[in-house]
């Protein structure tokens, strides 16, 4: 785990959304196959979290 952590402190750019850690036992397709979608709330969040939002 700790090595994992490292090497995303250690990553230039853009990280990813999910990380497998260990026995990978399908996680990988996983991620993959739900990164558009993850990708997409974050975005449509980012009102959000800057403190954006409108209510109403």
């Amino acid at each position: 785990m700790a090595a994992s952590i490292s090497r995303l402190i250690e990553m230039s750019g853009a990280r990813p959304i999910r990380v497998q850690v260990g026995h990978d036992m399908g996680v990988s397709a996983v991620n993959e196959a739900v990164a558009p979608i993850q990708a997409k709330l974050i975005e449509m969040l980012k009102p959000v979290y800057r403190g954006e939002a409108t209510h109403g």
